[in-house]
């Protein structure tokens, strides 16, 4: 029985998270030194040096219980549970995140002033990232419009910060299928970002970036075609161009390129930016795990079969260093590559590789979140071809009902899944009758 593979690649949609009073001076307090090395991690993180941020974070995160130098309702005590909490998310230590996030909300909520008011938004925008990363969908709505609503009454609308909240809620609806809620708010934070001063226009790239990969998501290509290259021709002649966005961009216009058909094209674009990532952020950064990814994806797509393999495998093993060993990224790798296994007809390979996905995905997400449903319905596709069909029936009857009530009910690869099983069950229906 022939199985179809739905490969979906990750897309290179930037994670802003705000760290409220990065590069801002203060006066020289008592606190000054290790104010000094909490926006010196701050950094680190920013620019993806995590394992060079871990011993800082570690250094001074006793701070946040030292009520005698630091008052429990000192504001700095609320950026630093911000940068400590967005380190740990970045890590994927997500429990964490957001117990400190949580009280970097608290301490901003009894804090006056609008400063406070602001950072505070950033705080929730950041939690709402950290719910959508969960697959918390509605907690995020909730906090990302909570977010976009202080920003709001603090007169903050022609800010960086309330395009960055309006794309990143874009996404959210993006990552659900909401597509045309998202386009609009995309078009929002586009027009939104025509309002920023002068000197703005790669933060102003950021929201055209994300209307591009709504646009592609929709099957808009051409115009998702015209949107990404004009931010990419943007952000390379900016007076000093940020060659990370540039990559992103990159690797966007390289998945829209290969679903027009043009993945020849699509490879030499996600070559470039995977070369980008490594000289910039090093060759075992988590980003350049994500652009392997990628690579293999568009190579899979050319049958290029022994390529994308190595891709795959080099995305795991980047990953494995960079992230950490049970990093729910690390899971999508394992299922992209099992499903090429899958393909090429190898299935007790295939089998492994998706075994192991799911079980990252259980320990961090638990058996009934719809990304652990998703590996499930794989492996079930992987069983029913290998003539396994009590084991593939058990599992589509227990996950297609549960993906039915969530938002990916008419996803792709849940429409697949149904396909796959009615086949299924009208092998073993007939099986059953020539018996």
């Amino acid at each position: 029985m022939r199985i179809a593979v739905p490969f979906i690649p990750v897309f290179f949609v930037a994670l802003f998270i705000a760290y409220p009073g990065l590069g801002e001076p203060r006066p020289r307090t008592r606190s000054t030194d290790w104010i000094a090395e909490m926006r010196n991690g701050a950094w680190l993180d920013q620019t993806g040096r995590y394992a060079e941020a871990e011993p800082v974070f570690a250094a001074i995160a006793p701070m946040l219980q030292d009520t005698t130098s630091l008052p429990a309702d000192d504001p700095i005590r609320a950026e630093l549970a911000n940068d400590l909490a967005a380190h740990a998310h970045r890590l994927g230590r997500y429990e964490e995140a957001e117990s400190l996030y949580l009280q970097a909300i608290g301490i901003w909520r009894k804090a006056e002033g609008e400063d406070a008011r602001r950072n505070r938004a950033l705080a929730i925008g950041n939690l709402a990232a950290l719910d959508r990363a969960r697959g918390k969908f509605a907690e995020a709505e909730s906090l990302y419009r909570e977010e976009l609503d202080t920003l709001e009454q603090v007169g903050a609308r022609q800010t960086g910060s309330y395009v960055i909240a309006l794309n990143n809620f874009a996404e959210l609806q993006r990552s659900q299928g909401n597509l045309r809620q998202a386009e609009a708010l995309a078009r929002q934070a586009v027009a939104a970002s025509g309002q920023l001063p002068k000197g703005s226009a790669e933060d102003a790239g950021v929201a055209a970036h994300t209307l591009g990969v709504v646009l592609k998501s929709e099957g808009k290509l051409e115009e998702a075609d015209r949107v990404m290259r004009n931010v990419l021709e943007g952000w390379r002649q900016s007076a000093t161009p940020n060659r990370i966005r540039v990559a992103v961009a990159l690797g966007n216009l390289a998945d829209i390129r290969c679903a027009e058909g043009r993945c020849e094209e699509a490879v030499a674009l996600s070559r470039e930016s995977l070369a980008i990532r490594r000289e910039v952020l090093g060759a075992t950064h988590p980003d350049v795990a994500i652009n392997l990814n990628n690579l293999g994806f568009i190579q899979r797509k050319l049958k290029d079969y022994a390529a994308a393999e190595t891709s795959f495998l080099d995305a795991i093993r980047v990953g494995e260093t960079s992230m950490g060993k049970t990093h729910p990224e690390l899971a999508n790798f394992m299922a992209n590559l099992g499903m090429l296994e899958a393909e090429r007809g190898r299935l007790p390979a295939a089998e492994q590789w998706l075994t192991r996905a799911m079980s990252i995905l259980e320990q961090d997400f638990g058996p009934s979140d719809t990304r652990t449903l998703l590996v499930r319905l794989q492996l079930a596709q992987v069983y029913q071809a290998a003539g396994r069909y009590t084991a593939a029936e058990r599992i589509y009857r227990t996950a297609l009902p549960l993906l039915s009530d969530s938002c990916l009910a008419r996803d792709a690869r849940v429409q697949q899944a149904r396909g796959n099983y009615e086949r299924l069950l009208a092998a073993i229906h007939g099986k059953s009758k020539r018996g």
